[in-house]
């Protein structure tokens, strides 16, 4: 598992929806530059700036909503992803699923 996935799993594993938005900002942007140009990322990638944007502005509620879209592509992405990622990209869609519904 790489530096970036384990990073984000022990961030949203510590408190899903009440993560620092600054240190989620910093995480997504990481995340943008690390999946920028990957064949099949680019929806993430398109969500993930706007929820770069929206926790930047301060718009929670915004950000919030694009939780359920992140989820899917994040799971969409596990399903494809090399051995060495797959497992924590399925993890993460599991976090990021049981923060929407828990």
């Amino acid at each position: 598992m790489n530096d970036q996935l384990r990073r984000t799993l022990q961030l949203l594993q510590q408190n899903p929806t009440g993560a620092d938005p600054q240190a989620a900002a910093s995480n997504i942007a990481g995340w943008r530059d690390l999946l920028e140009g990957e064949p099949g990322a680019e929806a993430l990638t398109g969500i993930l700036g706007r929820l770069h944007d929206a926790l930047t502005g301060g718009d929670f509620v915004g950000a919030a909503n694009l939780l359920p879209a992140l989820g899917q592509e994040t799971g969409r992405l596990a399903a494809n992803a090399s051995p060495v990622n797959r497992d924590g990209l399925q993890r993460l869609t599991t976090v990021l699923q049981s923060a929407l519904h828990g």
